[in-house]
This record gives C-alpha cells, sequence and structure tokens, in this order.
C-alpha cells in the first residue's frame, strides 16, 4: 500500500466515472514524479555510513576482548589469591617446624654456646697439655740440632727477615 492509494478511493459516486481519467493525468504529471521520488529504491551506502559500520563492528569486537580480559584477570585473581593461601599454609609448617625443633633441642642447641661447664674444663686442659707437648717438642728438637750440628731453620729465618727489614 502506498500513500497515495486513498487518493484512488472515490469520494462521490459522481466521481468514479472520472477515476480512470485522474489516474492517466496523474502518472503523466510533475505529481507522479515526486511520487517516484519517494518511492524505496536501492541506497549505496555512503562512505560515513561505512565508516560508522566499521566503527560499529570494531566497538563491539572491542567489547568482546574486555569480555575476555575480565574473564582472565579473574582466574588470575583467583590464582594469586590460592599462591597467597599456599604461602599461608608454609609460612605455618614453618612456625610449626621451628617449634619442634626448639622442643627437640632444648637441652642441646648446636647454634647457641650453652656447652656445659665440665665440657669447657675438658677442653681447656686438653688445650693446656697440647701446648705443653709442643714445647717439649720443640725443646727436644733444638737439642737434636746443637747434639748433631744441624742448622736451626728458625733462627735463619729469623735473621734473613730481619736483613730485609733493615734493608728497607
Amino acid at each position: 500500500m502506498g500513500l497515495f492509494d486513498k487518493l484512488k478511493i472515490p469520494l462521490h459516486k459522481e466521481t468514479t466515472a472520472a477515476q480512470p481519467q485522474l489516474e492517466k493525468a496523474i502518472s503523466g504529471s510533475a505529481l507522479s514524479n515526486q511520487i517516484q521520488s519517494f518511492a524505496p529504491r536501492s541506497i549505496e551506502p555512503s562512505a560515513e555510513q561505512k565508516l560508522i559500520d566499521g566503527l560499529s563492528k570494531r566497538m563491539g569486537n572491542m567489547e568482546n576482548e574486555v569480555g575476555k580480559m575480565s574473564t582472565t584477570l579473574e582466574s588470575l585473581k583467583r590464582g594469586f589469591q590460592e599462591s597467597g593461601d599456599r604461602l599461608t599454609m608454609i609460612s605455618e609448617n614453618v612456625k610449626m617446624v621451628v617449634s619442634l625443633y626448639e622442643v627437640v633441642s632444648k637441652d642441646f642447641n648446636p647454634f647457641l654456646d650453652n656447652t656445659p661447664d665440665e665440657i669447657k674444663e675438658i677442653t681447656e686442659e686438653l688445650r693446656k697439655e697440647l701446648m705443653g707437648l709442643k714445647a717439649l717438642i720443640d725443646s727436644a728438637l733444638d737439642d737434636l740440632r746443637e747434639l748433631y750440628g744441624t742448622p736451626d731453620l728458625k733462627q735463619i729465618f729469623k735473621a734473613i727477615e730481619q736483613e730485609d727489614l733493615n734493608d728497607q
């Protein structure tokens, strides 16, 4: 149904006889051209319309990408939360192990100098005896050198060092 279909309907009975003549007059006149200008025809999209369509598609694609990024972000947040929970659990386990170590090593801790006094005394006595034995060995070596005429290397080294100091 067109816009001007209503014009063809006779308003009075007298005009029905004149209707074919009216249609011929309308079809050949300027009114016909105006009517045809309103008729739908194939319109090629303009450059602006193409740009708008391209931008619309691009915006749709960007909205899809934002949705994907949002999903990825949420999964990363969950992963970070799980990692944080695991680190908290590991921290608690380390605290438990340290507590257990403190209970087990309460009597003896190798990292602290809490050795009993008896052990300290024995160690000090052994150190003194060792120093005494070293002095005896040095004395015996000196006596052997004097008996057999072997030069004392310590004295020779000391003399050389003294000469070097004097030269400087």
